[in-house]
């Protein structure tokens, strides 16, 4: 069934790529308007400002609805490869400090109330584990409290639990002062799609504390609600389930209590305590989007979806890139002979399609392509052209990332790979990071472009 999953993934992210991308460009052009009124161009005169701000709305809730469904999509394959056992858990040295300071620092400014780390003194300074999962769930679960959290504080407590028997444990307590369980069956809560919550309270259920919430569908002032207690988030109703999934695939747990005389709602996150000497560069760390793209930049964009190959030879337009797009891999030797980084004679040998030949181009900086396409995927292409030694850097797009896949992107000759549907901020970090000036001095960095952190792999509950 993962398989099956992985080829669903695909082909819903690839669409949601295209939804996502135009509304994000569509978004930067109407706010430009609205900010500039010396930009107002003649088609945008058109509308009033009343309704270029009820676009930037519509827009939004595009864009919503795409991030849910992005998280739903990894949802699925997480609790998938969960149940078969393939969740993927890589530990590396990581400073646990940083990683909840960074959760604090992103989360803070959506909280309706105080949100504050206490990181006790046991605490070691390094720690092997996987720090995006980590990251995963105390994100998950915080969004969760501060959905329902609008008096009080919520607080994260990193500390160490030394049980009379076993191993030392990392303990991370997500208390908050909300509403509370409000009857939820503690035992429904860790089940896919069930609705944990008694029938008197289930107009509340997608923002009780137990319940898996999203936070990034913004309420429509304008909307009619069907009651007062109506909410516009939305859940997967996966979010626990996959928490505890991942949790004990760490060989830990988690687990959620209701203090009623404290009126406190406390999740807690356990997983085995192994110190570490150094702390992974990429560990614990936020991204960093740094300085943009060096001027000059010539990219070849191949991609068999036209919105798709739109949206990404726009995006590189904005940040001074001089883009040739190719509607399949098999354009991209002709493309590389025109730049003079194919030997023509080689490329015929070797059976490379040439024709139709393309005009002469500046050589080519990097290849962003889809890896799957209906003639040539970017896969194939890639392999084909680093066995004639062609060395320009290939950059991936794909919705297939499991540990399984980008050991076969990296064995081709893959540079950097792109999880679908991704931000141009990743789109531009992973070119950066391609570069030879940059990658020459450094140390081979991850295949994969850094995993998103505004929207984590699961949702938030």
């Amino acid at each position: 069934h993962e398989q099956t999953m992985a080829t669903l993934a695909h082909e819903l992210r690839t669409p949601l790529f295209s939804i996502e991308g135009s509304a994000e460009l569509l978004s930067v052009w109407i706010n430009a308007v609205i900010e500039d009124g010396t930009r107002v161009s003649m088609p945008t005169a058109r509308f009033s400002t009343a309704a270029r701000r009820e676009a930037v709305q519509d827009i939004s809730a595009v864009l919503s609805n795409c991030h849910f469904m992005t998280r739903l999509v990894n949802d699925m394959l997480d609790l998938a490869r969960a149940r078969s056992g393939k969740l993927e858990i890589i530990n590396a040295p990581t400073d646990l400090r940083a990683t909840v300071s960074d959760v604090v620092e992103r989360l803070a400014s959506r909280a309706s109330v105080p949100l504050r780390a206490i990181v006790a003194d046991e605490v070691p300074a390094c720690v092997s584990v996987d720090s995006l999962r980590v990251q995963q769930i105390v994100t998950n679960a915080v969004s969760n409290s501060i959905k329902s959290t609008s008096e009080g504080e919520i607080v994260i407590k990193l500390s160490v639990h030394s049980p009379e028997r076993g191993i030392d444990l990392i303990r991370i307590d997500i208390v908050d002062t909300g509403h509370g369980l409000r009857g939820a069956d503690p035992v429904a809560l860790f089940e896919p799609f069930v609705s944990a919550f008694s029938k008197t309270n289930s107009s509340a259920s997608t923002s009780a504390a137990g319940k898996d919430v999203s936070d990034d569908v913004p309420d429509d002032e304008g909307a009619d609600h069907e009651s007062t207690t109506n909410t516009t988030v939305r859940s997967t109703g996966l979010g626990l389930p996959i928490s505890r999934s991942i949790a004990r695939r760490m060989g830990g747990d988690v687990s959620l209590t209701e203090d009623a005389d404290a009126n406190t709602t406390t999740f807690t996150f356990l997983f085995p305590l192994v110190k570490a000497t150094v702390v992974s560069p990429q560990a614990g760390a936020k991204s960093l989007l740094g300085p943009l793209l060096p001027p000059g930049l010539t990219i070849l964009v191949v991609d068999d979806d036209l919105i798709n190959r739109r949206v990404t030879r726009r995006r590189l337009a904005k940040v001074g890139v001089e883009t040739y797009v190719a509607s399949d891999g098999d354009e991209i030797g002709a493309y590389l002979v025109a730049s003079s980084q194919l030997d023509a004679g080689l490329a015929k040998a070797n059976g490379v399609k040439l024709e139709p030949a393309k005009e002469h181009c500046m050589p080519f900086d990097a290849i962003v392509t889809d890896m799957r396409m209906d003639r040539v995927g970017g896969i194939e292409a890639c392999e084909v052209m680093r066995r004639l030694g062609v060395t320009v850097p290939f950059i991936g797009m794909t919705g297939n990332t499991s540990r399984a896949d980008m050991a076969r992107y990296e064995a081709v000759g893959f540079t950097r790979v792109l999880s679908k549907p991704h931000s141009e901020a990743e789109l531009i970090q992973a070119i950066r990071a391609s570069l030879p000036a940059r990658s020459a001095g450094s140390a081979k960095s991850s295949l994969l472009a850094p995993r998103r952190l505004v929207h984590p792999p699961s949702s938030p509950f």
